[in-house]
């Protein structure tokens, strides 16, 4: 794809810095933090009776089913515990299908929180398909020490089906210890990438 498109050249090999912003605590505020659309002047309508129930709805859902449980492993020097498991999709759709009946059912009156919708979530799970996901927890301090998730995403576009495998890896190690992030030099934010390939089309 970007060999075709010749102004996606910028993102090839480049690290790119995302500045943090005032909205980077509110995963800490609500668990739909993440969805677009949920900003702090969404969570602001929000009581802290009401963020609660959130996170409860979030906290009893059944996002993912343990499918195998293997023998233990050592992750960054540590012993962890080793599952396998898939989405439930049924489960994920239930859980946004309540937060978005309780966001109306507060919101009556809140035309930003009435207008919530959670349908677009449900078509690209929809899109989702062959997932296999692996877990490493940790045998003594029970923390997440790694992840190994495939999956395949199914797009449409002019009735032509196409697909885009998904592969991501994630190591996890050093909880709650004070890190400090510097952005190589080489990194260019956003803007600047934006900036370049305006450029390109001009050209």
């Amino acid at each position: 794809t970007i060999a075709l498109i010749p102004m996606l050249s910028s993102f090839v090999n480049q690290w790119i810095m995302f500045p943090a912003t005032a909205n980077t605590d509110l995963l800490s505020e609500t668990p739909l933090a993440g969805f677009i659309g949920i900003d702090s002047s969404f969570v602001s309508r929000l009581t802290a009776e009401q963020k609660k129930h959130l996170y409860d709805l979030a906290r009893n859902a059944q996002f993912i089913t343990i499918t195998k449980k293997e023998s233990p492993e050592e992750i960054n020097g540590k012993l962890a515990y080793h599952f396998e498991f898939t989405l439930n999709k049924k489960g994920i759709s239930n859980y946004l299908k309540q937060a978005e009946s309780y966001i109306h059912e507060i919101g009556k009156n809140d035309s930003k929180l009435s207008s919530f919708s959670v349908a677009s979530y449900i078509t690209s799970l929809d899109s989702v398909e062959n997932f296999t996901g692996e877990a490493w927890i940790g045998k003594t301090d029970k923390l997440l020490a790694k992840t190994n998730i495939n999956f395949s995403i199914i797009t449409s576009t002019n009735n032509e089906q196409s697909t885009v495998n998904v592969g991501i890896v994630g190591l996890f190690d050093k909880w709650n210890e004070a890190v400090t992030v510097v952005a190589p030099d080489s990194s260019k934010t956003i803007d600047q990438i934006t900036k370049e390939m305006i450029a390109n089309i001009e050209d």
